[in-house]
């Protein structure tokens, strides 16, 4: 049994795989060590919004952003995890980010490691396809000709997600009176349905703790061939062809585009057309084959 995590940037010319591999200790090994740190990150002024074409401002948050932190080290293997309330890293933050990391790797104590799966709607496909074989992002589906959604499964920390949305194109009316019931906005609703999964899914796994489990951390850089002229399908791909009981891909890494299917392609629309993509369907075959490999290798 083991299990996997591949920080995978799907969308550079230079895509670097960040592959991290549990393995429960059927094997004698060094005891877990952990530590942990979270930095504010809020910005103090307005900022202008990623995504879409037109320029947005926020002029202030909604909630608090963090740069939260966990250091991992059994034995000689160590690595650290970053998670953002962010699309990139500006400059701005790095320090801040860097004095958590150092404090994460001061806060090492001795514990365990539990993993667990579990699925909620939290994302929906937003690209409508047509009779016509044509796509929208946020197309109508009122629409005589609406065939159905390019969808994919989304599980934890971010995975491949370029076109789920949390704002659902389908059963809007439905969604709405079930919020009204609960007495709920949008957001709260996404809140309520994270913490269900998140809370059912940590009760389970607390009967499976490992305090010894065998880290590795390896780094590779491919070189994939640019885009000649879809995302999830080789998530879904990736986690077929591992041997890891749970290998888990996490996007945006760093700053790109969309890698489309050629399912996508083939629809047209906004994250699927030229001006999205640096790399192509072929790209993204090769990162599927090349990732495996060095599963299978560890």
């Amino acid at each position: 049994m083991k299990m996997s995590l591949l920080r995978a940037p799907f969308n550079t010319l230079c895509s670097g795989l960040f592959v991290w591999l549990v393995f429960p200790a059927l094997l004698c090994s060094a005891e877990l060590q952990v530590g942990a740190a979270s930095v504010d990150i809020t910005p103090n002024k307005a900022v202008a919004l990623w995504g879409q074409f037109g320029l947005r401002l926020s002029t202030k948050p909604d909630t608090p952003l963090t740069a939260n932190m966990v250091a991992l080290e059994t034995g000689d293997a160590r690595t650290t995890f970053v998670s953002l309330d962010l699309l990139q890293l500006p400059e701005v933050f790095v320090q801040a980010i860097s004095d958590g990391i150092v404090a994460a790797w001061k806060s090492l104590a001795p514990g365990k490691m539990a993993y667990g799966l579990d699925r909620n709607s939290i994302g929906f496909g937003r690209r409508a396809v047509y009779a016509n074989g044509s796509a929208q992002v946020y197309g109508n589906t009122n629409r005589t000709d609406f065939v159905n959604l390019e969808g994919i499964v989304v599980l934890g920390w971010g995975a491949a997600a370029g076109d789920m949305s949390p704002r659902p194109i389908l059963h809007k009316a439905a969604n709405a009176r079930m919020r009204a019931l609960r007495g709920i906005d949008e957001m709260q609703e996404l809140a309520r349905r994270i913490d269900l999964s998140v809370s059912q899914t940590y009760d389970a796994v607390q009967k499976e703790k490992l305090a010894d489990p065998l880290l590795k951390h390896v780094v590779v850089t491919l070189q994939l061939p640019l885009n000649k002229i879809s995302e999830a399908q080789y998530q879904q791909a990736l986690k077929a062809r591992s041997k890891a009981t749970q290998t888990f891909i996490v996007q945006m890494l760093g700053f790109g585009g969309y890698l489309a299917t050629a399912r996508a392609q083939a629809g047209g629309s906004y994250s699927a057309i030229p001006q999205s993509n640096i790399i192509g369907p072929e790209g993204g075959q090769i990162l599927v084959y090349k990732t495996v490999e060095n599963i299978d290798e560890l």
